[in-house]
């Protein structure tokens, strides 16, 4: 059996000659993907990637307290160690914050 696209009709052959699916645009199908997925499921899917989540920033948080570490610390450290010398205007650039956070953070790290 193959399948064949032509004029955005999905058709396929068989051994029995050329047979006419349904006629399926791409819009169809994806619809149809949609459909699969109940908003139900979709609820269901984006409340369990949440807990997953929240549960790994608050095992993050524990191991880095461990460590004597804040969250937000980390990625400093982690930018430090990949570059050094980087100012905090760079630092908060490349980690989405503003530069205040930066400084307040280096601070508490040198505390």
């Amino acid at each position: 059996m193959s399948f064949h696209k032509a004029d955005n009709i999905l058709t396929y052959r068989t051994g029995q000659g050329c047979r006419s699916r349904d006629k399926m645009t791409s819009q169809q199908s994806r619809n149809e993907d949609e459909v699969a997925m109940s908003k139900d499921n979709k609820a269901v899917v984006l409340y369990r990637l949440q807990s997953v989540a929240r549960l790994t920033r608050t095992v993050l948080a524990a191991r880095l307290l461990e460590q004597g570490l804040y969250a937000g610390q980390d990625a400093v450290m982690l930018q430090l160690a990949a570059e050094d010398g980087l100012t905090p205007g760079i630092l908060a650039q490349r980690l989405g914050v503003r530069p205040p956070t930066i400084t307040k953070t280096i601070t508490r790290l040198q505390g």
